[in-house]
């Protein structure tokens, strides 16, 4: 009976070590099974340079080691105070005004590329910034549904010449979804565009108002995804439940106080712009006042930057001292200074003003003009800009940025001439005759004719500029007077979290309401451009489970086996 007892004691420990040993592998087995995904994106000339590639990563490898990895010595690294530092990859070498960034999971990274450590599932991609003042926050699907499908999976691109060049470029911006835009570099040789028949062109405003609905209904059923689409469901005329501008306020927490110093002009504008269509405040952002922050910016130095800022300052006439960097006198004197000698404006303030013109830029700097057109000076550019957009028309009533017609140019044409005084009629209902034939069943617009899908950034240019055409009395950036329609909806909140009307002196309802302070405290800065979504993967599923969690259960188990034969040997010593 005692070897009986003995052998079912030895039996049950190997049981348990074997267990347990069962529960190391089964953690070893889903390291090594760890990867993350790489892409590099370059600027316009390299396009693509590396599609997402999936590698095996090791503990503690970081978003530089796996750079360094795949690129090997095409990458050129500089260690600094602060740490590495990626100064070239594939001979795209960093500039006074450029470098590179890198995200994660389609989010900025908060620390340097050799200190993130690697997690399975990320999803990383270096991007090439030509410009610090107007950064793209486009996804990586986004930037590679505008370049196309990607020519390889596995090697990047080189400088060897291609058979084919790249699908062109839609206009990039500075916001996660989408942002103010950054138009393409229209053609600069001497080919004359043929000009548009004057014919007797009258959109009717049914057909106005019905694309507006269709459009604004797909915006709501998607959600508040980005600045322009709170701002242009704002104008809609459409019922946006509280709940969505709260999620919207609470999807951009914490980018003011974490990244304030990083936001270029255009943020800043654009947040303002937003923050206002919200009915929040701007000048109480956290312990930040945007339009303070704005005006006292070093970093307004293109001509979207002089743009966007003037709007942002008009929306609600805000007072800006006139000791300022940048007050309005400054910021419309910087304006006429960069016109070119076509009538026209481009991105870059310091570019040649005998080089092209973009349409684009030009529809943006005349929203920005069309509020000083009595000053003597504002008028003459304005009819100089004016003229600029008539001769670049095409004949069905479109425009076009580096020889391509699409729907972003034609919008923001549309926007700047309707706020032009004695503008000729024809020409712009045939602009908006032409932004039409771009909409598909479903609301949303395509980029270029020969597309089949929507597209985000065209869709929210194309519902702004049909907003603007309705109310050819007033710009759609000018909130100083609006009077928002009350929302009976009311949010739902969590026990947990409860909300406490925050105390402000003159403010509509509707501004307190979205302004609420709770208990919250990500819920005290209200500026970002990132929609709330359940926590997922770099490749848009659920966090994958990892061998830590089989692990943990094995060892638990193993564990309470063994304790349970400790136990009973204890027991029969004292009871011997």
């Amino acid at each position: 009976m005692a070897m009986l007892k003995k052998w079912l004691l030895t039996s049950l420990m190997a049981v348990t070590l074997v267990f347990v040993s069962f529960a190391n592998t089964v953690h070893i087995t889903f390291a090594e099974g760890n990867t993350a995904k790489l892409a590099i994106i370059g600027e316009s000339q390299k396009g693509i340079m590396l599609c997402p590639k999936e590698e095996q990563i090791t503990d503690g490898e970081t978003a530089l080691s796996l750079l360094q990895k795949v690129m090997g010595d095409k990458v050129t690294a500089e260690t600094m105070s602060f740490g590495t530092y990626v100064k070239g990859i594939d001979g795209l070498m960093a500039g006074d005004t450029s470098g590179w960034l890198y995200d994660v999971n389609d989010k900025s990274a908060e620390v340097g590329a050799d200190s993130y450590k690697l997690k399975s599932g990320d999803v990383v991609v270096f991007r090439f910034v030509a410009d610090w003042s107007n950064m793209s926050q486009e996804t990586l699907q986004q930037t590679l549904d505008k370049f196309g499908t990607c020519k390889t999976v596995e090697e990047p691109k080189t400088d060897d010449p291609k058979p084919e060049e790249p699908k062109p470029e839609e206009p990039k911006t500075d916001d996660p979804k989408t942002d103010d835009p950054k138009p393409e570099e229209p053609k600069t040789n001497d080919e004359k565009i043929e000009q548009p028949k004057q014919e007797n062109i009258q959109v009717p405003a049914a057909k106005i108002n019905d694309a507006i609905s269709k459009t604004s209904e797909k915006m709501l059923q998607d959600g508040i995804e980005s600045d322009w689409v709170a701002l242009g469901l704002s104008l809609s005329g459409k019922n946006v439940p509280i709940e969505a501008k709260l999620n919207y306020v609470k999807s951009v927490t914490g980018k003011v106080e974490k990244r304030i110093n990083r936001f270029s002009a255009t943020d800043l504008a654009r947040t303002i712009i937003m923050m206002n269509a919200m009915q929040a405040d701007p000048t109480k952002v956290g312990e930040h006042n945007l339009v303070q922050k704005l005006y006292e910016s070093d970093k307004v130095n293109s001509v979207t930057g002089y743009t966007f800022a003037l709007l942002a300052f008009d929306t609600k006439k805000y007072e800006v001292p006139v000791n300022s960097k940048w007050n309005r006198v400054a910021l419309v004197d910087a304006l006429l200074n960069s016109q070119h000698t076509d009538g026209g404006w481009t991105y870059d303030s310091a570019s040649s003003k005998d080089s092209a013109s973009s349409v684009d830029v030009t529809g943006m700097v005349l929203s920005a003009l069309a509020p000083y057109q009595d000053r003597p000076d504002v008028k003459t550019a304005v009819e100089k800009a004016v003229a600029y957009l008539y001769k670049e028309q095409l004949e069905n009533g479109g425009f076009s940025a580096d020889g391509q017609e699409n729907s972003n140019s034609v919008a923001q044409a549309i926007i700047g001439l309707s706020l032009v005084k004695d503008v000729d009629q024809n020409r712009l209902h045939k602009a908006v005759q032409n932004l039409l034939s771009y909409q598909l069943p479903n609301g949303e617009f395509k980029w270029l004719p020969s597309d089949q899908n929507g597209s985000g950034m065209a869709t929210e240019q194309a519902l702004l500029a049909l907003l603007q055409f309705k109310d050819l009395e007033k710009s759609i950036y000018d909130w100083s007077n609006v009077s928002v329609p009350e929302i009976d909806k009311k949010p739902n909140v969590d026990s947990e979290n409860v909300v406490v009307e925050k105390e402000v002196t003159e403010q509509p309802e509707e501004q307190k309401q979205v302004q609420q302070e709770t208990k919250d405290d990500n819920l005290k800065v209200v500026v970002d451009n990132e929609p709330v979504k359940s926590k997922k993967s770099g490749n848009g599923s659920t966090l994958p489970k990892t061998g830590a969690s089989s692990h943990s259960a094995a060892t638990e188990v193993g564990m309470g086996v063994l304790c349970i034969a400790s136990a009973y040997v204890l027991w029969r010593r004292k009871a011997a």
